[in-house]
């Protein structure tokens, strides 16, 4: 949880810009927060006109992602290797067999 009296707020749009080295859509930014990325949403504040967040927010948010990412991506394999749903005719028409 965000503690506005303690933590060191930064806006998500500088923080994000900063992280990436250009520039992040506000749009971008906004779906992070309010519907997540691979599942995942950043924890932000609203002040005004401005969403606030912290590293510390950042970076869990990032990391998660990148985790879920990973996850999404995994496919099962046989002992030699090959992804687990490709038969063996289909590597053998292919000419990987």
């Amino acid at each position: 949880m965000i503690d506005v009296t303690r933590d060191e707020l930064i806006e998500v749009r500088k923080l994000a810009s900063q992280v990436f080295g250009n520039s992040v859509s506000p749009n971008t930014c906004y779906r992070w927060i309010r519907k997540g990325s691979n599942g995942v949403c950043l924890q932000a504040i609203k002040a005004g006109r401005k969403w606030l967040t912290t590293e510390a927010a950042f970076n869990r948010f990032l990391q998660a992602r990148t985790e879920s990412a990973l996850k999404a991506d995994f496919t099962p394999t046989t002992d030699k290797g090959f992804p687990a749903d490709v038969s063996q005719e289909e590597l053998e028409a292919v000419g990987l067999l």
